[in-house]
């Protein structure tokens, strides 16, 4: 395969997979299944799809919480093409003009102690990543939270080894980044 996204869920969520490519993108694939080689047969795909400059779409229904794999091959080994893969969350209620946008919420609860849920929707399929800093500025994590779909996504932080205080988080994504403060409380 050419190309492999990781697409995490963390609930049962309706998906919209959109694949634009210009003629030379033979199928995307979505992979079911918890698989640790996508590059290798493991699940089954739910559908294959040749792009063409019109794209596809394909929706899958209740797709339960778990890791998937996109996988996009193409028709002779080598060969590329420009394409795209918009992965729509459709029970997400945060769309503007038809799409998502990005966004991230305030934590809940805060003041916390010492879990909190963080938040936040994104556009297209995007590796994320989350900054926690204390209130001097000092780095306290950095958490790779993988290549996450268009859609809502959430992430629980636990500051058990951390003291009392406000902390800054930061989440990144396709280039947008959006702050927050959380306030632990011991």
């Amino acid at each position: 395969f050419d190309e492999i996204h990781q697409l995490v869920l963390l609930e049962d969520t309706d998906i919209r997979i959109t694949h634009l490519g210009e003629g030379q993108a033979d199928e995307v694939i979505l992979v079911l299944g918890d698989c640790e080689h996508p590059e290798t047969t493991c699940g089954a795909a739910v559908d294959d799809q040749g792009a063409g400059a019109d794209g596809e779409e394909l929706e899958v229904p209740g797709l339960p919480a778990g890791d998937y794999y996109i996988v996009a091959d193409y028709r002779n080994p080598g060969e590329t093409a420009p394409y795209s893969i918009m992965v729509l969350d459709l029970n997400s209620s945060v769309v503007e003009h038809g799409r998502l946008r990005f966004e991230l919420r305030q934590n809940f609860p805060n003041p916390f102690n010492p879990v909190t849920l963080i938040s936040w929707t994104q556009p297209s399929l995007a590796r994320a990543t989350l900054s926690i800093h204390n209130i001097l500025g000092e780095r306290v994590r950095e958490i790779d939270l993988g290549y996450r779909g268009a859609g809502l996504h959430k992430y629980a932080w636990n500051a058990a080894d951390l003291g009392s205080g406000v902390y800054i988080y930061t989440l990144s994504s396709a280039g947008r980044s959006e702050t927050r403060k959380a306030v632990l409380l011991r």
